[in-house]
């Protein structure tokens, strides 16, 4: 139903724009089209609208009105600001070719070159265009999604600079679809500077907000990496608290995301924190359900190439692949293989080392030999690092 009264909106805006032709009023259409389009934005943000083919359904018809505007509608300033902002969401940049000449004004002229660059897709000339721009000199509408813009373009090169312009974007932006990717960019951006106490915030905070937004559950995984990057750092740092994040979400959604957190942790070899996590899962799901199997198998896998490789082992010759989803199979797969070479590693007995080997006469006494538990630890740490590289080959 949401879907089909967007999809109205839609066609009642062509229908209206058609009657009205050349009327007095067109002059303000691009506002209220951007307008109309950012309210439709919001719902997706907040999850009342979950349909991407309902926004690029607005985006198209909005743009086939810009385009066929009337030059006169691009004499007023507001039209063109929001001309800008309609690019800025994923708009038609075509629609730039249509505003009039900056004149004399060098940065406004700027601006709209940097707008057209992010658009297009020019990361290096964007970048470039974008570094001179002063967002205090910007209308208010354009304010937040250029601190957003700004941000992204400085994410892998600079990004303590970029969380700046995060928190611009989403203190501007309230309750927008922009505040909404303004916090996505904060936690990856507080993963990759290892900043706990700010990605455990940014996270809490999407938590909260926009649990329900229609990228929400493909941003889950995401934010599964980026917790395990975060959380396995040994650098003293408290690790970020995933049952506080967690906590406003829904029990379905908690589920999912300790599920992912303890598959990924399995495949990386962060065994304490997919122990952890399938625990968690486990508490969470119901008996003899698919969720359950899972949890299970990622407390045996983390058993078994963990603290306990006897009864986790028990657990994962039990497992029933068959009902297990087709990468939890092939991950069983990978486990049980390394279970196998870990059982084929020699034994040491005791601190004895082998007997002395007799050089012949006139030779240089060579080095003492190492001792047996050497090598052996050495080929073990060689067999766990093969260990994780299988699994993450499964994995990813």
């Amino acid at each position: 139903m949401r879907l089909a009264r967007w999809l109205g909106v839609v066609l009642l805006l062509s229908a209206a724009s058609a009657a009205h032709g050349q009327a007095a009023n067109e002059i303000e259409e691009p506002v209220k089209l951007v307008r109309t389009l950012q309210l439709l934005q919001d719902q997706i943000a907040h999850g009342t609208l979950d349909s991407e083919g309902a926004r690029r359904a607005l985006i198209d018809t909005i743009g086939t009105r810009l385009l066929a505007a009337d030059p006169e509608t691009w004499l007023d300033p507001r039209n063109v600001d929001a001309a800008l902002l309609y690019v800025l969401s994923g708009g038609n940049p075509a629609i730039l070719a249509k505003l009039p000449s900056a004149g004399d004004d060098a940065p406004r002229a700027e601006f709209i070159s940097a707008v057209g660059a992010y658009a297009t897709g020019s990361q290096q000339e964007a970048a470039k265009l974008w570094a001179p721009v002063d967002l205090s000199t910007l209308p208010v509408s354009l304010v937040g999604p250029s601190a957003l813009a700004k941000a992204t373009l400085l994410m892998n090169d600079d990004p303590k600079q970029a969380m700046h312009f995060v928190d611009i974007a989403r203190l501007e932006s309230p309750g927008t679809l922009i505040e909404e990717a303004a916090v996505r960019r904060g936690i990856e951006i507080a993963a990759r500077l290892e900043d706990a106490e700010r990605f455990e915030l940014f996270a809490s905070r999407y938590a909260t907000r926009f649990p329900r937004s229609m990228y929400a559950e493909a941003f889950r995984h995401r934010f599964s990496q980026f917790y395990l990057a975060i959380a396995s750092q040994d650098d003293g740092q408290a690790s970020p608290k995933l049952e506080t994040i967690l906590a406003p979400l829904a029990n379905d959604d908690r589920r999912e995301i300790f599920l992912e957190i303890a598959r990924l942790a399995i495949v990386r070899g962060e065994v304490a924190l997919g122990k952890s996590a399938a625990e968690s899962a486990v508490a969470l799901s119901g008996p003899g359900t698919t969720e359950m199997r899972r949890a299970q198998f990622y407390r045996a896998a983390a058993f078994a190439i963990g603290e306990d490789p006897g009864a986790g082992s028990v657990e994962l010759a039990e497992a029933d692949a068959g009902e297990l989803p087709p990468a939890d199979r092939e991950l069983l797969s990978a486990v049980l293989t390394v279970m196998d070479e870990i059982q084929r590693w020699p034994e040491v007995v005791g601190d004895s080392e082998p007997p002395p080997v007799e050089k012949p006469e006139g030779e240089d006494t060579p080095p003492e030999s190492a001792p047996a538990s050497v090598d052996v630890a050495q080929r073990a740490r060689d067999a766990v690092d093969a260990a994780k590289r299988l699994l993450s080959e499964t994995g990813t």
